[in-house]
């Protein structure tokens, strides 16, 4: 689990959860085939409201199916949806967070050379190298090899770097990757922390199996913040198998190249939308993202139901690069540069800045209206039918899996999608068709309720981010006091994490307060004192209950905090807060009537339902090649059916079924049931 930006190993395993997923259908319907003439009709019932529908349907019979998860209940399913698109999350800003939680620094300086070092070939100097695998970081000697326009190439002392091939990649990257990437993506931190308008980068081995390289944003702060940084514009390349002078070398500097430019440009972007621009930086400097062990897109096309807007540990991210290239591929063929460029630099994250860029860009269509049509478009990769809007005019896609192969009518079925992606279901079918369809109405922030009543206060989950929650507190007449609250959280470990503290001079500093779960360790440099991390259970997150001591504040007014810091990739559900007390001075706040005093940065106060919104398609090819694309219409309690007419054997039916709720991960349960006359 890294939280840097690493391009993975060429040989990376693949996903095997379409494998799963399909023998544990065929292993339902096998066991399930002898009850099929028995119970069907009185379920079609329960779970299809038939005259809600408007048509007479025939009750067939099929298989039976589990219900759906209840709908978690909620007064006002949608106040979660609404905080989401109001919130702003701050950055996370290295010297804000020293100056206040690190005060014993002093001034950390923002840039540490007053002058170009101005380096030449032959010095040798040190580097703090790490291992994505071992979380483990250690210094190496490094001898300036090559010295270029733009570039600095260095190379570990011992290792094997040819300087040929060094010189020739270097050229590309001045000639070529520089001004390509800077002119569509925009310019780094220039001359940067370091006074040098030339970038570093460093060839050194063991930097972990699955990365290639990587840029660390570490690197852009002093070394007094975190004691891991070279405190240089710089890029990591692993030599054990990325080889200087090849095509694939050449496209790991143009995709780190992007990162760092994407750090400096829009600091907290979410990381599916950062990997996908980096991986079209690739595609538009010329260079191929793939080679015969290598298919991030065929990995994705063998698994679509993978969600767009996340970003998983680095062992299983492999697909998800070619999952968010191809949205990134498919908005810049369908909009153009300018739009693309927007969707980049835009200050909101992830699909909201999809939707802001969409909307500012067309009439009449949303973000959900372009996630659709692309949906689509990984299925036909026909860029002929429709304006264009169903394909990929440059690219050849590898065909999607499908989910379920439909070859019977009547026919029930069922399953779960992740968010922002895509269950295809084949049918085989003629005559008028009818399909009912049934989706879950609400899903969940995280796996989790508040402790007690409805309502807990939630840090948010976002990429380099920086979330608060403040209460002022008077200790003034009492000599001892207590903090005690209830918690839950999945946080990156070791990568991310949460604090309390408490301050005493206005909100000037913080003291990070320890508890028994809090802990000391750094590994990579990214803690400013004990915090939370990892899990808040034994192996699974779970509610627990805290105890602080805030004795030594007794006697003045105080603040008291929760903040949530994030680095530059992956991240996890994050913290809820319930059921904080104060004892000794009457205080407890269990949040079910608001948030008291509470001042918030970024955390919501929810009741952790998020509305669960549908996109069911269906593509209907006919003999003749023509493409006609239906949209199922699903209403607020989940449900929606369509009926085609006269539809012939020689047609292909393609049910695509997309869940869309933003933030969360969690997967949205369906079920659909179709028939024919």
């Amino acid at each position: 689990m890294t939280s840097q930006n690493a391009q993975p190993q060429k040989n990376a395993p693949k996903n095997q959860n379409l494998i799963i997923i399909i023998a544990l259908v065929a292993t339902t319907f096998l066991c399930c085939l002898f009850l099929l003439c028995i119970a069907t009709g009185l379920l079609f019932v329960n779970y299809v409201d038939l005259d809600s529908i408007g048509q007479e349907v025939a009750i067939p019979t099929a298989t039976p199916l589990a219900p759906l998860p209840t709908a978690i209940v909620s007064e006002n399913p949608a106040h979660t949806d609404k905080l989401l698109q109001q919130v702003r999350v701050p950055s996370n800003d290295p010297i804000d967070l020293a100056s206040r939680l690190r005060p014993e620094l002093g001034d950390v300086p923002k840039v540490v050379n007053d002058v170009n070092p101005d380096y030449q070939v032959g010095d040798v100097i040190t580097f703090w190298v790490g291992n994505s695998d071992t979380d483990e970081n250690w210094e190496i000697e490094a001898e300036l090899l090559v010295k270029s326009e733009r570039l600095y190439m260095w190379g570990e002392v011992g290792a094997d770097v040819d300087v040929d091939d060094l010189r020739r990649s270097a050229n590309f990257f001045d000639t070529q990757i520089y001004p390509t990437n800077r002119a569509f993506f925009g310019s780094e931190w220039s001359p940067g922390i370091d006074s040098d308008p030339r970038l570093h980068v460093l060839h050194a081995r063991d930097l972990g199996a699955g990365v290639a390289g990587y840029f660390s944003s570490a690197d852009e702060a002093s070394h007094l913040i975190n004691p891991f940084s070279n405190e240089k514009e710089m890029f990591y390349i692993n030599i054990d198998n990325t080889f200087p002078g090849e095509e694939f070398y050449n496209g790991v500097l143009a995709h780190e190249f992007q990162h760092m430019i994407h750090w400096h440009q829009d600091l907290n972007e979410t990381t599916w939308l950062n990997e996908g621009a980096s991986e079209l930086a690739m595609q538009l400097n010329g260079l191929k993202r793939s080679d015969d062990s290598y298919k991030p897109d065929e990995e994705f096309a063998e698994n679509p139901d993978i969600q767009l807007n996340t970003w998983p540990d680095s062992e299983e991210s492999y697909a998800h690069y070619g999952n968010a290239y191809l949205f990134m591929n498919y908005f810049l063929s369908r909009f153009g540069e300018q739009a693309t460029q927007a969707l980049i630099a835009n200050p909101a994250n992830s699909v909201e800045s999809v939707d802001d860029v969409v909307e500012s860009l067309t009439s009449g269509v949303s973000g959900d209206d372009v996630f659709a049509d692309w949906f689509v478009a990984n299925w036909l990769d026909d860029p002929s039918q429709d304006d264009g809007r169903w394909g990929y005019p440059d690219y050849d896609l590898a065909p999607m899996a499908v989910s379920e192969s439909i070859q019977r009518l009547p026919a029930d079925g069922g399953g779960a999608v992740h968010q922002y992606a895509a269950d295809y279901i084949t049918i085989d079918a003629e005559g008028d068709v009818t399909i009912n369809f049934e989706g879950t109405t609400t899903t969940q922030l995280a796996p989790t309720s508040a402790y007690s009543g409805d309502w807990t206060w939630w840090s948010h989950r976002v990429d380099s981010s920086d979330t608060r929650l403040t209460l002022p507190v008077d200790l003034t007449d009492v000599e001892e006091a207590t903090l005690r609250f209830r918690t839950w959280y999945d946080i990156e470990e070791l990568w991310d994490y949460a604090y309390v503290e408490v301050s005493d001079d206005g909100g000037a500093t913080w003291t990070l307060l320890e508890s028994d779960r809090t802990t000391r360790e750094n590994p990579n440099g990214n803690a400013y004192g004990p915090g939370y991390t990892g899990v808040s259970g034994e192996s699974e997150p779970a509610w627990v209950l805290e105890e602080i001591d805030l004795s030594a504040y007794s006697g003045r007014p105080v603040q008291i905090r929760f903040e949530y810091v994030t680095d530059l990739a992956v991240t996890q559900p994050g913290m809820f807060i319930d059921d904080v007390e104060i004892p000794e001075i009457g205080y407890f706040e269990d949040f079910e009537d608001g948030p008291g005093q509470w001042r918030t940065e970024g955390w919501l106060l929810t009741d952790n339902v998020l509305s669960q919104r549908w996109i069911v398609q269906v593509i209907e090819t006919r003999a003749d090649g023509s493409v006609q694309v239906h949209r199922l219409p699903v209403g607020p309690d989940g449900r929606g059916s369509l009926s085609l007419t006269d539809v012939n054997g020689g047609e292909d039916l393609v049910l695509v079924i997309s869940a869309l709720a933003p933030v969360t991960v969690e997967q949205a349960s369906y079920r659909y049931h179709v028939t024919s006359d």
